[in-house]
């Protein structure tokens, strides 16, 4: 009987430790319209909003204050995992980057750094899944792309 016991606690404790809920948060919008407070958005794999969170691949947790993001704002993976970090000037119709924004894999190592001023971005720094910084310019890149172009029959 204990072993049942164990056996039944250790797999509800797992669902428990996996499962994970999208945060709620409030959403309001006040008389004008302009959202305030703390706000949960739900999107789909394509970063498209979507309505219930059931179906969300990512998640972003902001603050509002007269329409306006301020502090920091996080997006999430499903399982609760950062995605991203940074601070946005706006959010809609698009995304007005400020400062330091960080990229994460679901596994929670960095993929790239960027470092944006006024909604520009300044600088970027790519990594791999080492953490190591990945050093290679455009130039390279698209020298290798040329070559690998080159090399094949698109036709």
């Amino acid at each position: 009987m204990k072993l049942y016991l164990c056996a039944f606690s250790f797999i509800l404790f797992s669902q428990m430790a996996f499962a994970q809920n999208i945060p709620q948060n409030p959403n309001k919008t006040d008389k004008k319209g302009l959202r305030q407070g703390k706000w949960t958005i739900c999107y789909n794999q394509d970063w498209n909003i979507v309505i219930d969170c059931k179906s969300a691949t990512y998640y972003r947790l902001i603050t509002y204050q007269d329409d306006k993001p301020i502090g920091k704002v996080t997006d999430h993976y499903r399982s609760g995992k950062v995605q991203m970090e940074a601070r946005l000037l706006a959010d809609r119709p698009q995304e007005i980057f400020e400062g330091v924004a960080m990229w994460y894999r679901e596994d929670g190592t960095k993929e790239t750094e960027r470092v944006f001023k006024n909604g520009q971005a300044e600088s970027e720094k790519n990594f791999d899944t080492q953490g190591k910084e990945i050093t290679c310019t455009w130039k390279q890149v698209y020298e290798a792309a040329e070559k690998v172009y080159d090399s094949e029959d698109y036709a």
